[in-house]
């Protein structure tokens, strides 16, 4: 019967972020992490059969630690963007290497699953942008301010992914449509 350890998967994804923070996700070696976590490499495959498998719980588990566990800010919309825009921002720069490279490694089934993930995330992310702007367009329905949500949240990742345009300018141009509201 196989030794179970409690919250082994979760030692094992904190321990693989640790070590691709030297070597990259693309680097890592299940082999090392096994060692690493003081377990048989049968053990491992328990929990992870495939390096995929290990990877998207990996970067599942770093945007959860970026986002899930904070709270936006008090403040008006503006103050929530800053905060999300500076927070996707630090996190990308962080580990944008080591997961863009890993990811492009995935088999297509966990490409499938990691877009299932991203776009979970992502959800979560609009639907606090969607109640930030609550208080800018009190008599918008809800779907209305998903909508808003979502166009900020696309707005704000092709910030990130540098489409041309400078977050300064997107907030320039929402602040003054927070000024002058459209009716």
């Amino acid at each position: 019967m196989p030794k179970l350890l409690p919250n082994l998967r979760q030692t094992l994804i904190e321990k693989a972020i640790e070590l691709s923070r030297t070597g990259g996700l693309s680097g890592l070696k299940l082999r090392d992490l096994a060692r690493e976590c003081d377990i048989a490499l049968g053990t491992l495959y328990n929990y992870y059969p495939t390096k995929d498998s290990l990877v998207l719980d990996v970067v599942q588990q770093f945007w959860q630690n970026c986002f899930h566990q904070k709270t936006f800010p008090e403040g008006n919309v503006l103050v929530k963007l800053d905060w999300l825009y500076a927070m996707m921002k630090q996190s990308i720069d962080e580990f944008s290497a080591e997961f863009l490279h890993a990811a492009s490694g995935l088999s297509p089934a966990a490409l499938e699953e990691a877009k299932t993930r991203e776009l979970r995330a992502q959800t979560h992310l609009t639907r606090q942008l969607a109640m930030a702007l609550q208080t800018s367009f009190p008599d918008e329905t809800e779907e209305q301010l998903n909508e808003r949500a979502a166009f900020l949240f696309t707005s704000l990742l092709g910030c990130l992914e540098n489409r041309g345009y400078q977050y300064s300018s997107l907030r320039r141009w929402l602040e003054a449509s927070l000024s002058h509201p459209s009716k």
